[in-house]
C-alpha cells in the first residue's frame, strides 16, 4: 500500500488515500477564496449578460439544445440504432451527436436541460457556461489543495479566478 509521510503527526504515515480524502474534505469551512471568486463572477460575469449580442460560435450547440428541451427530436428514416449525419438514430429519432468534428454533445444536453427549466435565451447560455467556468475554479481549488495545501490552493484560485480573459472565455464561450 503506497502511503506518504504527514510532517503534523510527527512522521506517522498515512495511506495515499485518507490524504485524498482529506483534500477534498472541505467541513463545514467554504474557502475564501471560492467566496471571493464567487462573487467576482456574480459581479463581472453577470453584468450585462445580453451584450454583446450572441456570436455564431457561442450558439452553435444552442440551436439543437433548444430544440430538444422543447422535445422537437428530428426523424430519421432509419430504423434502429445508427449513427446518420452526426446524429445518433435510435428508433427513428435522430439525437445531436457531433455538431462539428471537434465538438462532442456535452454542451448540447446540458444546454437542453438549462433550456428546459429556464427557457431558451442569451442569458440562459451564458449563465450555463459561466457556472461551467466557476466549477473549473473550483476543481482548481481542490486539486491545488491536495498538491500544495492550503496556501497555495487559495492563492491558484484567487489568480485563476480573477484573470480578465479566463471570465470572458467562460462567460462568452465561444463554441
Amino acid at each position: 500500500m503506497a502511503s506518504t509521510s504527514d510532517n503534523s503527526g510527527g512522521g506517522v504515515t498515512k495511506p495515499f488515500s485518507g490524504r485524498i480524502h482529506g483534500a477534498l474534505w472541505l467541513g463545514w469551512r467554504l474557502p475564501w477564496s471560492l467566496v471571493v471568486v464567487a462573487m467576482l463572477f456574480v459581479f463581472f460575469g453577470m453584468s450585462h449578460l445580453d451584450l454583446p449580442g450572441p456570436y455564431p460560435d457561442e450558439v452553435i450547440q444552442a440551436v439543437p439544445a433548444a430544440a430538444l428541451s422543447v422535445g422537437l427530436i428530428p426523424s430519421s428514416p432509419i430504423n434502429g440504432i445508427a449513427i446518420d449525419g452526426g446524429a445518433v438514430v435510435i428508433n427513428h429519432l435522430a439525437y445531436p451527436f457531433v455538431m462539428l468534428t471537434y465538438l462532442g454533445p456535452v454542451k448540447t444536453y446540458v444546454l437542453a436541460f438549462a433550456f428546459w427549466l429556464f427557457g431558451a435565451s442569451v442569458e440562459v447560455t451564458r449563465v450555463t457556461t459561466l457556472s461551467f467556468g466557476f466549477l473549473g475554479v473550483c476543481f482548481t481549488y481542490l486539486f491545488a489543495r491536495l498538491v500544495s495545501g492550503h496556501v497555495a490552493a487559495n492563492v491558484a484560485t484567487v489568480l485563476l479566478g480573477s484573470d480578465p480573459s479566463y471570465l470572458l472565455s467562460a462567460r462568452d464561450d465561444w463554441g
